[in-house]
């Protein structure tokens, strides 16, 4: 399986009223670190970072494109990640840069499960979660399809996809605080995510 990965950088950050992709995280910003793990698992050079038209990036050695519709959440911006895709790729693991504490582990395991399902995403008691998943990239025309009706809810794409909802209990043994599925949205969790890490606060 030819394997991808589309990382998101775009959004407003608007909770934590700074750029979260270049929030520093040890020697590195968050998005360097987030490239940085997916990397160890996804050839760097078959992984898209979608940013927004002016945004600030640091040097990348992965594929960058630029949000055509800035801040109308993620289809949008997954419609350009899937088109810088490198030919032939069937596979992508899909998250943002505001997941610092990914395990390694946990992309793997979802590409060793996907099987011939559409997609495979993490779910709990509570909700899915999209932004940690992987997806085959012959659903770019279903992402395509629901923007041209109006939607754009990356849950609600899911749901009309052939997926695989996998139990996080089932992840656990390889992230056992499922850690993965942290997101950095205010400065409380930025605070707490370095605290995970063993990282001071800058």
């Amino acid at each position: 399986m030819k394997r991808g990965a589309i990382i998101l950088c775009g959004g407003r950050s608007s909770r934590m009223n700074a750029d979260k992709a270049l929030l520093t995280f040890g020697n590195e910003t968050m998005l360097e670190r987030v490239v940085r793990i997916v990397s160890s698992i996804v050839d760097p050079r078959h992984i898209v970072v979608v940013a927004a038209a002016n945004q600030q990036l640091p040097a990348l050695k992965t594929i960058v494109v630029r949000d055509s519709v800035e801040y109308h959440g993620p289809l949008p911006a997954l419609v350009c990640g899937f088109a810088a895709l490198p030919p032939n790729t069937e596979a992508v693991f899909i998250t943002g840069c505001d997941t610092p504490l990914l395990n390694p582990a946990i992309i793997e395991s979802l590409f060793q499960q996907l099987g011939e399902s559409d997609a495979i995403v993490p779910q709990d008691a509570e909700r899915l979660y999209p932004l940690c998943a992987v997806y085959r990239t012959n659903i770019f025309t279903r992402i395509e399809e629901q923007i041209r009706a109006g939607g754009n809810s990356l849950h609600q794409l899911v749901l009309q996809l052939d997926a695989k909802l996998i139990p996080v209990e089932k992840l656990r043994e390889l992230d056992p605080e499922m850690l993965s599925l942290k997101n950095v949205n205010s400065h409380e969790d930025y605070f707490s995510a370095l605290e995970c890490a063993g990282l001071s606060t800058p």
